[in-house]
């Protein structure tokens, strides 16, 4: 049975963080090795459990999935309880890595990777080759217009200003090499750019769309 005071620690972590204490469930021993275990509610399979070491004094194992580098299963040993439960926080963000990935708004992104790739694919010449200097022009307008939407947005739009200084920071980049890089180099730069940019605003909608917005202007419609 573990202490009033440690149960407080644990219910303290899973309460602050992003999904609440509501969505856990401890419980407490079950078994003589067991100290406790937690499950994601929402999917059985996301647990952490703090075992007794056996043959070892005041030594600690926690199982937890997802782990740091598989899904299922990973195993550490600690020395003290306060470390098992300081491994509480960073097991709940992975939890979150993965509900967030399997949401819409990440299958919405990911579906704008597949369609860059494909279209990648698809071009009809040799991505080792440079933009020629009108292809060039016509990328640096296209970025410019985005540009301006988006300073046009800060102005109107106050929660969205952070958002579109650094969006229009990851534009500006992208005009100045354009020239600068061969047409396979720039055009993956600029997907990984504008989808890694759009997966880090998941939760607002309308950063989302915009960033998205932007990156299908420029890149899947390119100099047509």
């Amino acid at each position: 049975m573990i202490r009033v005071t440690t149960r407080q620690q644990i219910d303290k972590h899973l309460d602050e963080s992003f999904f609440g204490a509501a969505n856990f469930l401890v419980t407490q021993g079950g078994e003589e090795h067991i100290y406790f275990s937690i499950r994601f509610i929402p999917n059985a399979e996301y647990s952490f459990w703090v075992l007794k070491l056996q043959h070892f004094i005041n030594k600690f194992q926690i199982v937890y999935s997802p782990g740091p580098n598989i899904l299922k299963d990973e195993r550490k040993d600690l020395e003290t309880m306060e470390k098992c439960i300081a491994e509480i926080s960073s097991w709940v963000n992975r939890v979150k890595e993965e509900v967030v990935a399997a949401s819409p708004l990440a299958r919405e992104v990911e579906k704008f990777r597949e369609e860059m790739e494909a279209r990648l694919n698809s071009i009809n010449e040799r991505m080792d080759g440079y933009f020629s200097e009108q292809e060039a022009d016509e990328f640096r307008s296209k970025l410019e217009v985005a540009l301006e939407r988006l300073r046009q947005l800060a102005e109107t739009n106050v929660d969205l200003r952070q958002t579109v200084e650094e969006l229009s920071r990851t534009v500006e980049h992208l005009k100045g090499a354009v020239d600068q890089v061969n047409k396979g180099t720039w055009y993956r730069m600029a997907a990984g750019k504008l989808v890694s940019f759009a997966k880090s605003v998941f939760a607002t909608k309308e950063a989302r769309e915009l960033a998205l917005d932007v990156a299908k202007k420029v890149l899947l419609e390119g100099t047509k």
